[in-house]
């Protein structure tokens, strides 16, 4: 689950979560819930500006290579979960440009 860190913010989607008996990963740039369900995987970093840049970085670090049509994605991404790039900082820039670079 990506931009989520609890069930709630799920709406409807909640419950077919609840109910799948895989792991979920939950990648979110917000403080993580106080109460968390253990069945789940959370991660969070309030480093980052967006989720998207989370999922930059990650598949950068798996040398996941990312294509053009990835790209549009993740910058749209970034540009939305960032406020329209009101809470952004130079890293987010930085990101952005190698992101047009594709």
């Amino acid at each position: 689950m990506l931009d989520a860190n609890n069930l709630e913010a799920l709406g409807n989607f909640k419950e077919e979560v609840q109910s799948f008996k895989g792991k979920v990963v939950f990648v979110d740039h917000h403080l993580l819930p106080p109460v968390q369900n253990k069945k789940h995987l959370m991660f969070s970093d309030e480093s980052y500006n967006s989720t998207a840049s989370i999922i930059y970085d990650l598949l950068k670090s798996l040398g996941a290579g990312v294509n053009k049509k990835a790209a549009i994605l993740l910058l749209n991404g970034i540009i939305s979960d960032s406020a329209d790039f009101r809470n952004a900082t130079a890293y987010t820039f930085k990101q952005v440009s190698e992101l047009l670079d594709i």
